[in-house]
Protein backbone atom coordinates (compact mmCIF):
# COMPACT_ATOMS: atom_id res chain seq x y z
CA UNK A 1 0.00 0.00 0.00
CA UNK A 2 1.77 3.30 -1.00
CA UNK A 3 0.98 6.67 0.29
CA UNK A 4 -1.07 7.83 -2.56
CA UNK A 5 -4.02 5.26 -2.02
CA UNK A 6 -5.62 7.09 0.32
CA UNK A 7 -7.68 7.18 3.54
CA UNK A 8 -10.43 4.98 2.61
CA UNK A 9 -8.07 1.83 1.02
CA UNK A 10 -6.60 2.25 4.70
CA UNK A 11 -9.66 2.21 6.86
CA UNK A 12 -9.82 -1.27 8.45
CA UNK A 13 -6.50 -2.64 7.77
CA UNK A 14 -4.18 -3.81 10.27
CA UNK A 15 -0.36 -3.19 10.69
CA UNK A 16 0.37 -6.17 9.48
CA UNK A 17 -2.09 -5.81 6.43
CA UNK A 18 -4.27 -9.06 5.26
CA UNK A 19 -1.88 -11.57 3.98
CA UNK A 20 0.67 -11.07 7.31
CA UNK A 21 3.05 -8.59 5.91
CA UNK A 22 3.72 -5.14 7.50
CA UNK A 23 2.56 -2.67 4.46
CA UNK A 24 4.67 0.35 3.37
CA UNK A 25 1.40 2.82 5.20
CA UNK A 26 2.27 0.81 8.40
CA UNK A 27 5.89 1.15 8.21
CA UNK A 28 5.72 4.48 7.71
CA UNK A 29 3.19 5.33 10.33
CA UNK A 30 0.37 6.95 7.73
CA UNK A 31 -2.61 4.41 9.22
CA UNK A 32 -1.96 5.89 12.96
CA UNK A 33 -2.71 9.48 11.51
CA UNK A 34 -6.11 8.38 9.93
CA UNK A 35 -7.45 5.66 12.27
CA UNK A 36 -8.55 8.45 15.27
CA UNK A 37 -11.38 10.04 12.18
CA UNK A 38 -12.93 6.67 11.97
CA UNK A 39 -12.56 5.09 15.36
CA UNK A 40 -15.70 3.75 16.78
CA UNK A 41 -14.14 3.11 20.22
CA UNK A 42 -16.23 4.79 23.57
CA UNK A 43 -14.54 4.91 26.27
CA UNK A 44 -15.75 6.84 29.26
CA UNK A 45 -14.25 6.96 33.30
CA UNK A 46 -16.65 8.25 36.19
CA UNK A 47 -19.12 9.62 34.21
CA UNK A 48 -22.09 10.58 36.50
CA UNK A 49 -25.11 8.32 35.58
CA UNK A 50 -28.27 6.92 36.90
CA UNK A 51 -29.48 3.87 36.03
CA UNK A 52 -33.09 3.90 34.14
CA UNK A 53 -33.33 0.10 33.46
CA UNK A 54 -31.71 -3.20 34.16
CA UNK A 55 -32.57 -6.35 31.59
CA UNK A 56 -30.77 -9.86 32.60
CA UNK A 57 -28.50 -10.80 29.54
CA UNK A 58 -27.47 -14.17 29.43
CA UNK A 59 -26.44 -16.28 32.85
CA UNK A 60 -24.49 -13.47 34.60
CA UNK A 61 -24.52 -10.25 32.58
CA UNK A 62 -27.20 -7.49 32.23
CA UNK A 63 -28.12 -4.87 30.44
CA UNK A 64 -28.27 -1.49 31.93
CA UNK A 65 -30.48 1.61 30.20
CA UNK A 66 -28.58 4.66 31.64
CA UNK A 67 -28.44 8.16 31.39
CA UNK A 68 -24.76 10.20 32.00
CA UNK A 69 -24.92 13.54 32.15
CA UNK A 70 -22.41 13.90 29.21
CA UNK A 71 -23.34 11.12 27.16
CA UNK A 72 -26.95 11.17 27.26
CA UNK A 73 -29.23 8.07 27.06
CA UNK A 74 -26.54 4.87 26.21
CA UNK A 75 -26.73 1.02 26.90
CA UNK A 76 -24.10 -0.96 28.63
CA UNK A 77 -23.63 -4.73 29.55
CA UNK A 78 -22.46 -5.01 32.89
CA UNK A 79 -20.33 -8.83 32.89
CA UNK A 80 -21.21 -10.62 36.42
CA UNK A 81 -23.82 -8.29 37.29
CA UNK A 82 -26.63 -10.79 37.31
CA UNK A 83 -24.67 -13.13 39.87
CA UNK A 84 -26.47 -14.21 42.83
CA UNK A 85 -23.93 -12.81 45.41
CA UNK A 86 -22.46 -10.08 43.04
CA UNK A 87 -21.98 -7.14 44.70
CA UNK A 88 -22.34 -5.13 41.91
CA UNK A 89 -25.56 -6.52 41.37
CA UNK A 90 -27.08 -3.84 44.17
CA UNK A 91 -25.72 -1.14 42.39
CA UNK A 92 -27.30 -1.35 39.44
CA UNK A 93 -31.18 -0.45 40.83
CA UNK A 94 -33.23 2.82 39.70
CA UNK A 95 -32.26 6.13 41.53
CA UNK A 96 -28.65 5.60 42.31
CA UNK A 97 -26.34 7.98 41.30
CA UNK A 98 -23.19 6.32 40.29
CA UNK A 99 -20.10 7.34 38.80
CA UNK A 100 -19.75 4.98 35.61
CA UNK A 101 -16.54 3.59 33.52
CA UNK A 102 -17.31 1.89 30.12
CA UNK A 103 -15.31 0.92 27.04
CA UNK A 104 -15.80 -0.80 24.03
CA UNK A 105 -16.26 -0.50 20.03
CA UNK A 106 -19.82 -0.02 19.52
CA UNK A 107 -23.03 1.43 20.67
CA UNK A 108 -23.30 -1.25 23.33
CA UNK A 109 -19.87 -0.46 25.23
CA UNK A 110 -18.81 -2.37 28.07
CA UNK A 111 -18.82 -1.25 32.36
CA UNK A 112 -15.55 -1.16 33.35
CA UNK A 113 -16.19 0.26 36.86
CA UNK A 114 -19.12 1.31 39.10
CA UNK A 115 -19.02 3.52 42.21
CA UNK A 116 -21.76 4.92 44.41
CA UNK A 117 -22.02 8.39 44.81
CA UNK A 118 -25.96 8.56 46.25
CA UNK A 119 -29.11 7.33 46.62
CA UNK A 120 -32.21 8.60 46.24
CA UNK A 121 -34.80 6.84 49.17
CA UNK A 122 -38.39 7.39 47.02
CA UNK A 123 -40.97 5.28 48.31
CA UNK A 124 -45.11 4.64 47.55
CA UNK A 125 -46.40 6.72 44.76
CA UNK A 126 -43.12 8.47 44.34
CA UNK A 127 -41.40 5.02 43.30
CA UNK A 128 -44.15 4.31 40.78
CA UNK A 129 -43.59 8.57 39.27
CA UNK A 130 -39.83 7.31 39.48
CA UNK A 131 -40.28 4.38 37.21
CA UNK A 132 -42.93 6.34 34.80
CA UNK A 133 -40.07 9.00 34.54
CA UNK A 134 -37.53 6.29 33.76
CA UNK A 135 -39.75 5.43 30.91
CA UNK A 136 -40.31 8.64 29.65
CA UNK A 137 -36.25 9.16 29.42
CA UNK A 138 -35.72 5.37 27.77
CA UNK A 139 -38.61 5.96 24.81
CA UNK A 140 -38.09 9.70 23.80
CA UNK A 141 -34.25 10.65 24.45
CA UNK A 142 -31.94 9.33 21.15
CA UNK A 143 -29.22 7.47 22.25
CA UNK A 144 -25.72 8.86 22.80
CA UNK A 145 -26.83 12.21 22.26
CA UNK A 146 -26.02 14.45 25.20
CA UNK A 147 -28.50 16.13 27.03
CA UNK A 148 -27.44 17.66 30.40
CA UNK A 149 -30.11 20.10 31.16
CA UNK A 150 -32.33 16.56 31.35
CA UNK A 151 -29.97 14.72 33.55
CA UNK A 152 -29.88 17.77 35.90
CA UNK A 153 -34.32 18.12 35.23
CA UNK A 154 -34.33 13.66 36.29
CA UNK A 155 -31.51 15.01 39.23
CA UNK A 156 -34.31 17.39 40.72
CA UNK A 157 -37.41 15.45 39.90
CA UNK A 158 -36.18 12.39 41.87
CA UNK A 159 -35.02 14.86 44.89
CA UNK A 160 -38.62 16.14 44.61
CA UNK A 161 -40.08 12.29 44.32
CA UNK A 162 -38.55 11.74 47.79
CA UNK A 163 -41.52 14.01 49.20
CA UNK A 164 -44.61 11.73 48.08
CA UNK A 165 -47.05 14.54 49.10
CA UNK A 166 -46.09 16.41 45.95
CA UNK A 167 -45.61 13.63 43.63
CA UNK A 168 -47.82 14.78 41.09
CA UNK A 169 -46.99 18.26 40.84
CA UNK A 170 -43.15 17.32 40.75
CA UNK A 171 -44.21 15.18 37.84
CA UNK A 172 -45.89 16.62 35.74
CA UNK A 173 -43.31 19.78 35.99
CA UNK A 174 -40.73 17.50 34.86
CA UNK A 175 -43.55 16.54 31.80
CA UNK A 176 -43.36 19.63 30.81
CA UNK A 177 -39.81 20.82 31.30
CA UNK A 178 -38.87 17.65 29.14
CA UNK A 179 -41.02 18.33 26.48
CA UNK A 180 -39.88 22.13 26.44
CA UNK A 181 -36.15 19.89 25.91
CA UNK A 182 -37.02 17.75 23.20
Amino acid sequence: ISRSQGLFELVGKSETGLVGQRTGAAKSGLHRHFIGLVDTSARALLQEAYVLHRRPFRETSAFLDVIARDHGLLRLIAKGAHRGKSPKSALFQPFLLLNLSWAGRSQLPTLTGAELVTRHALSGRGTLCGLYVNELLVRLLPPWDPHPQVFQMYADVLNRLTNDAHAETALRYFELLLLNEL
